[in-house]
């Protein structure tokens, strides 16, 4: 899982809206193993949160590599305040997440958990 928070500066809020968007339409169309690409923005408009569930850790790096200059723009448009990545992605991974910027990665092992599908 990849867990990306953002400062958004002053006034660009909805060119981030139009982003998402626009980048969530892509996965959709381009990605079928990313399992969720979820986007939240906080109230006053300053903050935004990414959330992305892959199916394993070779999805997260076919969505790098697909998506590689969309992110880039992405990244033109806010501040980075830090990247979590879940799980056990590769260390090519983690190494090109921290490679992107000089923004924090933190990298969580997974201890324990349960899923349910939402129609069960």
């Amino acid at each position: 899982m990849f867990v990306g928070r953002y400062r958004i500066p002053a006034g660009r809020a909805d060119e981030w809206r139009s982003a998402i968007r626009e980048m969530t339409a892509f996965v959709e169309a381009n990605l079928p193993d990313v399992i969720a690409f979820d986007a939240y923005l906080s109230e006053d408009g300053t903050e935004g949160t990414s959330i992305h569930l892959h199916r394993d850790a070779a999805s997260f790096e076919r969505y790098l590599a697909t998506a590689a200059t969309r992110i880039g723009r992405g990244t033109q448009i806010v501040d980075v305040v830090r990247i979590d990545l879940y799980g056990t992605p590769t260390s090519d991974v983690v190494d090109r997440m921290r490679g992107m910027g000089t923004w924090p990665v933190g990298v969580h092992a997974h201890v324990n958990g349960l899923g349910r599908s939402p129609d069960a």
